[in-house]
């Protein structure tokens, strides 16, 4: 088949549905092969991010609302021996929910570009 290479007229190599162009496009233009999926993938991983930081925001502000119940404690006397643990416990907790959703945000912001750039 001289002549016939890809991208040429009548070409069954350059052209078709299962083609692909390098930003994910079908050859010859249109939507990616596997928008439908691709979108319901990006929406689950969403929801699961949302989720993911409800929980996590849920967590955070309990633990935040635990220590300024702490503080106030110590504000009237001396904590005791648990309550200093707890305080300790606390706080280690607060900065790995923070490091956590940190990370949450970054994955978000990974998948917001995704978007951008295929879409």
């Amino acid at each position: 088949m001289a002549g016939r290479g890809p991208g040429r007229a009548g070409s069954p190599r350059g052209t078709g549905a299962g083609v692909l162009d390098a930003d994910g496009t079908r050859a010859g233009g249109g939507p990616p092969a596997d928008a439908g999926g691709a979108g319901a993938a990006r929406g689950r991983r969403l929801a699961r991010l949302g989720a993911d930081v409800g929980r996590l925001r849920a967590r955070l502000g309990a633990a935040q609302a635990e220590l300024r119940r702490l503080k106030a404690v110590e504000a009237t006397r001396r904590l005791r021996a648990e309550e200093v643990r707890r305080v300790t416990t606390l706080r280690l907790e607060s900065d790995a929910l923070r490091l956590e959703l940190a990370a949450l945000w970054e994955e978000f912001e990974r998948l917001r570009a995704g978007r951008r750039r295929g879409g």
